[in-house]
């Protein structure tokens, strides 16, 4: 394996935990026997927020990787509060993110829509597999740098277009209003949805 730093860094965020918790277990090993060697192979370097050296202020500088790094991995097992709040930092500004997680069925609502890779680090070739779908979604991300799909550039694309369908150019695009009118529906119908 090349041990990689050429592109930059990779930044994961992930549930960390105290030491020795079974929440710090799982997250280093899904991090050592998953992420880094595809990463690495990439030709990134892999950090963590409990690896930043640096002294200030630690979430000034998750922030600041989860802005600068050209490839995040957003660890999304447990649903971890500070991890869904650094993704949103993310999305909101639409550079490469991949999702993962250990738990397919607790897959936070607003990102289910999204391809999320599964990994089971309990059985090597299940690890092997996930590494594999890794190194796939590594490049795909590099090939798509610069067309990021996440639930907010969404969102914006579709107030963009809202804008420009006003009332007078409707009747010149009545597809793109029509479609408009059926997001209006589905938006209202999920309001009443508790998820």
């Amino acid at each position: 394996m090349v041990e990689g730093d050429a592109k930059g860094t990779c930044f994961l965020l992930a549930p960390i935990g105290a030491p020795r918790s079974e929440v710090r277990q799982r997250s280093d090993d899904v991090r050592e026997f998953v992420i880094r060697p595809a990463v690495e192979l990439a030709g990134y370097r892999l950090a963590r927020a409990d690896e930043l050296a640096a002294p200030g202020n630690i979430t000034t500088q998750i922030i600041r990787h989860v802005i600068d790094a050209p490839l995040v991995i957003a660890d999304l097992s447990g649903a971890n509060p500070n991890v869904m709040y650094e993704l949103a930092v993310r999305h909101a500004i639409s550079k490469p993110v991949i999702h993962v997680t250990t738990d397919a069925r607790h897959i936070p609502f607003d990102i289910a829509s999204y391809r999320v890779i599964v990994i089971d680090v309990q059985d090597p070739a299940a690890a092997r597999r996930g590494q594999n779908l890794l190194s796939e979604a590594i490049r795909a991300a590099e090939r798509n740098a610069d067309r990021v799909d996440t639930p907010i550039s969404a969102a914006v694309n579709v107030a963009g277009v809202r804008r420009r369908l006003s009332l007078e150019h409707a009747e010149e695009a009545p597809q793109e209003a029509g479609v408009l009118s059926a997001l209006a529906d589905i938006n209202e119908r999920l309001k009443g949805l508790e998820y």
